[in-house]
């Protein structure tokens, strides 16, 4: 049976003003905030290698497992986009219908015009999206299959009808996503470091439990710099804008501990 068309007489999961995501990806390198190297496809132009189950970076034991092209900030801001549109309460829990949408509206959502080179751009997105697999196991919350099920596209219409997996709600849980907040991701938007951090920080309720060093975090967040000392001027950087983004009390200690308060917000 077709999954319901989501529509807002559904009461929603969470409010209009936050974006929901699991806490497992939000935690790792899946979405990395290195930009993915192109290869030549034989075609003139360029692709991203296909990785074959590649282990992602993450913290706390989780493992995350991807196969497909290598996915960037721009494919998480459609996903966030797509499973905020596709979700719904039926009962106690939460559900995914089938997302009907534009191109241009879907780019609105996202903050972008609707030009034929963004058409494209979110296209692409979509593409790696549905083609790429996951194997996530974060405790409790595991999840097998693809980020998007389901996607038929018409390029001449530059329509989409769009299909999450249903048993992506098993990543979601009670407790085991986060609602970002839209307003700062906006303002963060053209920082991939400190987004990074912004979700990563958002999805800990008590980030003085658990410090990071900023070796650490080099390697969960998916940096390809491989210079420490270079990592954390970049890392100083992103603390300092994510500061301002948010209100929160960012620093390197002494000890090379990151450090995020956020009852300063």
């Amino acid at each position: 049976m077709d999954a319901p068309i989501f529509d807002k007489e559904h009461m929603s999961y969470w409010p209009d003003e936050v974006r929901g995501a699991p806490n497992a990806i939000l935690r790792s390198s899946l979405f990395s905030v290195s930009l993915p190297p192109s290869v030549p496809n034989g075609d003139g132009g360029f692709s991203r290698p296909f990785l074959s189950r590649r282990l992602r970076s993450a913290s706390n034991g989780i493992i995350i497992i991807y196969s497909g092209e290598p996915l960037d900030w721009h494919d998480f801001y459609v996903w966030l986009e797509l499973i905020h549109q596709s979700r719904y309460q039926a009962g106690p829990s939460m559900e995914f219908g089938m997302v009907a949408t534009s191109a241009r509206s879907l780019l609105t959502e996202l903050g972008r015009n609707g030009s034929g080179a963004n058409c494209k751009l979110l296209f692409e997105s979509i593409r790696r999206l549905h083609s790429g697999t996951v194997e996530i196991n974060a405790g409790q919350y595991c999840y097998s299959g693809r980020l998007l099920d389901e996607v038929e596209p018409d390029e001449v219409t530059k329509r989409y009808r769009i299909t999450i997996n249903p048993d992506l709600k098993n990543l979601f849980g009670t407790n085991g996503w986060t609602g970002l907040n839209v307003e700062q991701l906006i303002k963060l938007r053209k920082k991939r470091l400190a987004k990074w951090l912004f979700c990563f920080y958002s999805s800990h309720k008590n980030t003085d439990k658990y410090l990071y060093k900023a070796i650490t975090i080099q390697s969960i967040c998916g940096s390809v710099n491989e210079d420490l000392f270079g990592f954390r001027r970049d890392l100083k950087k992103a603390l300092t804008d994510l500061s301002a983004a948010t209100g929160w009390e960012c620093w390197i200690d002494k000890h090379n501990n990151v450090r995020v308060k956020k009852n300063a917000a």
